[in-house]
């Protein structure tokens, strides 16, 4: 993809060997953006910042810029070689084919042209194989692994075995000083359930929440990066063992399971990630038995009448102090948008919720009995809220259990929801349900 060098990022034709011979003949770093098809902040990137004159100004003057798709062709072979973990991933590499800097994820114009200095500062830094071989090699002391920890979160590299060799490394009675506890927070994706990592952390809790109070407001806390961080793993893994450990954390930590709205909330976080880490390591028994406990509780014996309750109560709970004056509604940004949300909020989320696990079921069953199942809970979806994703699956449900007119009926209603967005496949999905090639 080439865009326009007068309006923003001009990304250089041709493969990758050629770009590391322009970056060597112009003495540049090549700026690599790896992305995929079906990443959302890359398509934003696409649209809201690469066009923009001011980053095209800045990155066409001091790199050689490129794209590659990380699915396709050598994009796969770059994705492979620069050990991509989410996209988009941006890599600033020299002519040797050392990565010097590493950044992930959508980001606004000010912070993504502050990347470009910040591959800058890092150019003359010791490349990353120096660190690695040092560390093969047995060099363990604190400056050196402190520096090789600091080099790989700077390239977006793993660091959870170097810091837990580190620890392993260290006497006793040095693992609990501040000095040690800091890097913690320093480097909180090392905080993975039955890490030394997460060990050190239980046993310090208390000291570490000391030290992070003069970190910013904004830093979640160890237990929810934990959670996080283990439910990354065990995704990576595919391990259900490791994967229910961090479910069950997260909900120990959430909230009080005496309070019957948190502990609803906390029910349907949790269903939400078992369907998504069971779709995603195929266990197929394992995400009807998920959907099967969850959805015969709330989701489908609730009546329009209780959810409409709900939405009230909610509604009270969170629009009532500014609506009384209690609270300043003037610094909220966009409060009627909030406001409007609020209105149906339960109700919506239980609407998706219903969609999630009827589309599930449309993904990974066959069987007509569990297909019309799914179609229940599409169905049920539908009647509390009508929205493009869940006309779609209620479409293709229909479909699938050969009811074809009436999944072309349901489609269109998808497809006018849908409105006109740039990124919408309903209209394609219509055509080939009326074609029969779906």
């Amino acid at each position: 993809m080439q865009l326009n060098p007068t309006h923003g990022i001009n990304f250089e034709p041709g493969d990758w060997q050629s770009m590391l011979a322009k970056a060597k003949h112009e003495n540049k770093l090549i700026f690599l953006d790896l992305f995929t098809s079906w990443c959302g902040p890359c398509q934003w990137m696409d649209k809201e910042v690469f066009p923009n004159a001011q980053v095209g100004e800045k990155y066409n003057a001091a790199f050689v810029n490129y794209k590659a798709d990380a699915e396709k062709g050598e994009g796969q072979e770059l994705a492979k070689k620069f050990n991509v973990r989410g996209y988009p991933s941006y890599f600033f590499v020299n002519a040797d084919e050392e990565v010097v800097f590493a950044a992930m994820g959508g980001r606004p114009v000010e912070e993504f042209m502050a990347l470009a200095d910040e591959a800058f500062a890092t150019r003359s830094e010791k490349p990353l194989a120096a660190y690695q071989a040092e560390y093969e090699s047995g060099k363990r002391d604190a400056a050196f692994i402190k520096a090789y920890l600091k080099r790989l979160k700077q390239l977006e590299q793993p660091y959870t075995d170097v810091f837990n060799a580190y620890l392993a490394s260290l006497p006793a009675g040095q693992r609990q000083v501040d000095e040690t506890l800091q890097l913690l927070l320093d480097y909180p994706k090392v905080l993975v359930l039955n890490s030394r990592a997460y060990e050190l952390y239980q046993a310090n809790q208390a000291r570490v929440h000391e030290l992070m109070g003069s970190m910013q407001e904004n830093q979640p806390p160890p237990m929810a990066i934990a959670v996080m961080q283990t439910l990354r793993q065990a995704r990576q893994q595919k391990d259900a063992d490791l994967f229910e450990q961090a479910v069950a954390l997260m909900i120990e930590h959430a909230g009080s399971q005496d309070d019957s709205r948190s502990k609803e909330a906390n029910e349907q976080q949790a269903f939400g990630l078992r369907m998504d880490f069971y779709r995603h390591v195929g266990n197929t028994a394992k995400l009807i038995e998920v959907a099967n406990q969850y959805m015969d509780g709330t989701p489908m014996s609730l009546s329009l009448a209780d959810l409409h309750q709900r939405d009230k109560e909610q509604y009270e709970e969170v629009m009532g102090p500014y609506l009384r004056g209690e609270r300043d509604s003037s610094t909220i940004e966009k409060f009627e948008e909030m406001r409007a949300y609020y209105q149906s909020a339960y109700s919506s989320a239980l609407a998706m919720q219903l969609n999630q696990g009827a589309w599930a079921f449309y993904e990974a069953v066959d069987e007509p009995e569990l297909l019309e199942k799914a179609l229940s809970w599409a169905k049920r979806s539908v009647a509390i809220r009508q929205q493009a994703a869940n006309l779609d699956t209620y479409a293709h449900l229909l479909y699938k259990l050969g009811r074809r007119q009436e999944a072309i009926e349901w489609q269109t209603k998808a497809v006018v929801a849908d409105g006109d967005t740039d990124h919408s496949s309903s209209k394609e999905v219509l055509e080939k349900m009326k074609a029969g090639t779906l």
